[in-house]
């Protein structure tokens, strides 16, 4: 009987080291969460630490030369960053015990574009405005909801979580997991996060209490990773969205993006932001700038997919009829040597009967051989 091989050495103090990490930032993010909730002074999250003593009311004109040097410090997402790359790394390490290969640097580098995105979207000159400017808070929005989350699913984590944990790819055979990753929940979910924001009074609830903008950004990180995990990833499900289906998913998408976009265009009542500044487009003129930019810029986002997905279909298919012409003419030459088939008609192997039949005769003979 051959022993079972041991764990890796280092592999228990990982584990140790990440699950005591997670479980930190759990603890803190739901203090922080309490006291957000009892408390409606002020902000309590760190939203944006560099407008500590500074009121929003105040923050400069936004021009060229801010949109780069304005920055912002959200401990939350930076810690949830640093953590989920720490993670991934770790991750990878495994993968390459487990499976003595290593883990493909390109989807390595997916996955740090959408980690560095994430950081933007969250400390840049985008965040720092996001509460006083609609523009800024759908572009915000548009990176955390779609950006963001096809570069994770690019990096493919949940390969490399089915291929180093057992449990997990058990756990992924339930029927439940069908369910989650199937087209309906994936596209009503996006629906139901970009209408119930835009088109109800959540934003007016989100602009009230600052620790509401990190849940909403968090909702839009998820449900942006559902989605794309079913539109273009490798959602761990027994039945997976063919290429065709995967192309109608995306587009029907773009028609939730139209929708909202044109209304958010025609409303005559405006976003109202936390503040408004004096040297800032009127309250309507920026919701419809945002409309525009959730229509134009989502629709011309979500159009690269299905070009992507359709590309990817046709190169399954050329190397599928690849291997497929590669097998016909072997099969034909191997019978064209035992004189079973025509050489100056290959095309008629399997309609011409004379042909027929001397492929049967050649099959019999291996037969009485054999």
């Amino acid at each position: 009987m051959v022993a079972p091989l041991a764990p890796p050495a280092g592999r228990g103090r990982g584990r140790r080291v990440a699950t005591g990490l997670a479980l930190l930032l759990i603890v803190g993010v739901a203090a922080l969460v309490v006291r957000g909730i009892t408390d409606q002074s002020g902000p309590v999250l760190p939203l944006a630490l560099c407008r500590a003593g500074q009121s929003i009311d105040f923050l400069p004109p936004l021009d060229v030369r801010r949109a780069f040097t304005s920055w912002q410090a959200d401990g939350v997402y930076d810690v949830v960053s640093a953590l989920v790359v720490l993670v991934y790394a770790w991750g990878a390490r495994l993968y390459r015990r487990r499976t003595g290969e290593r883990w493909p640097w390109s989807r390595s580098a997916l996955f740090g574009v959408g980690i560095v995105l994430l950081v933007l979207a969250t400390n840049s000159a985008v965040a720092v405005y996001d509460m006083t400017l609609f523009g800024a808070h759908m572009i915000q929005h548009l990176m955390l909801i779609m950006v963001i989350p096809a570069f994770l699913v690019l990096g493919r984590p949940l390969t490399m979580l089915m291929a180093v944990s057992d449990r997990a790819h058990t756990i992924a055979q339930a029927r439940a997991w069908s369910y989650v990753f199937s087209a309906p929940v994936a596209l009503g979910a996006y629906t139901a996060t970009l209408v119930g924001t835009h088109l109800t009074g959540v934003m007016g609830e989100v602009m009230k209490r600052p620790w509401a903008g990190q849940v909403e950004h968090a909702l839009y990180l998820v449900v942006g990773l559902l989605f794309f995990a079913t539109a273009i990833g490798n959602a761990p499900v027994s039945w997976r969205l063919s290429h065709p289906g995967r192309i109608f998913l995306v587009m029907a998408s773009m028609a939730v993006d139209t929708f909202v976009g044109v209304v958010l265009l025609m409303s005559v009542q405006p976003i109202a932001m936390l503040a408004h500044p004096g040297w800032g487009p009127s309250p309507l003129a920026d919701t419809h700038l945002g409309g525009a930019i959730m229509w134009v810029g989502g629709d011309g986002l979500m159009a690269i997919v299905p070009v992507a997905v359709y590309f990817a279909w046709a190169r399954k298919s050329d190397e599928s009829a690849e291997v497929a012409g590669w097998y016909e003419r072997a099969r034909v030459g191997q019978l064209m040597s035992h004189g079973a088939a025509d050489p100056e008609d290959d095309a008629a192997i399997d309609g011409d009967d004379a042909q027929l039949e001397a492929y049967n005769r050649w099959l019999a003979s291996l037969n009485r051989s054999g």
